[in-house]
């Protein structure tokens, strides 16, 4: 029998509020989501124990999206590491073609 989970060891309040900081900062670095639990929560949780918990997260965040969030665009600035995640009901082609004719007038 394996050992519990780092996460659920954890008091709920602590929890919740890693999880949250952990789903803010997933299209971030393994290594930089644990200095953000580390600074923000003073959780030193292991590499592996995110990972983890991350992929847990997103599988369980995919089967949540509601009928108007089927389409999930994530903006990533490459220069400052800033992400935004838009969910929209708008079709993933249409979306890639407003980008693409964007591109060609600037």
């Amino acid at each position: 029998m394996g050992r519990k989970s780092a996460f659920k060891s954890l008091e709920p309040e602590k929890q919740a509020k890693a999880l949250a900081l952990m789903r803010a900062h997933r299209h971030k670095s393994i290594d930089d989501i644990r200095a953000a639990l580390i600074d923000s929560e003073d959780l030193d949780i292991s590499r592996s124990a995110v990972h983890r918990m991350l992929s847990k997260l997103n599988a369980r965040d995919q089967m949540l999206a509601s009928a108007e969030e089927h389409t999930v665009v994530t903006v990533v600035d490459r220069i400052t590491g800033e992400v935004v995640v838009i969910k929209t009901a708008v079709p993933a082609s249409l979306i890639e073609s407003l980008i693409r004719q964007a591109e060609a007038v600037s």
